[in-house]
């Protein structure tokens, strides 16, 4: 990993910090507490991440895709799926 993509992970992080807190402020008490939000009772979504990113190649995973509006919100598509 070069500075230019470790930088890129730290706005990310920052982003996905932002945007967790942002639809966590709007949930009712019961939403927030409820067991089982994540997954709904099994890991399919981890088996699905997986074998999207098997099927993926170099140039697929460093395809820069745009997240949110701000005009320096342009990452890879590995950096999004490594923090998934």
């Amino acid at each position: 990993m070069d500075a230019a993509s470790l930088l890129a992970f730290v706005r990310f992080h920052a982003w996905a910090n932002d945007r967790i807190l942002t639809t966590a402020a709007d949930l009712s008490d019961e939403e927030l507490r409820r067991d089982g939000v994540l997954d709904h009772g099994s890991l399919d979504e981890d088996v699905r991440l997986r074998r999207y990113v098997e099927a993926l190649d170099d140039a697929a995973l460093n395809e820069p895709l745009r997240i949110g509006q701000s005009p320096d919100g342009v990452v890879p598509r590995w950096l999004i799926v490594a923090t998934s």
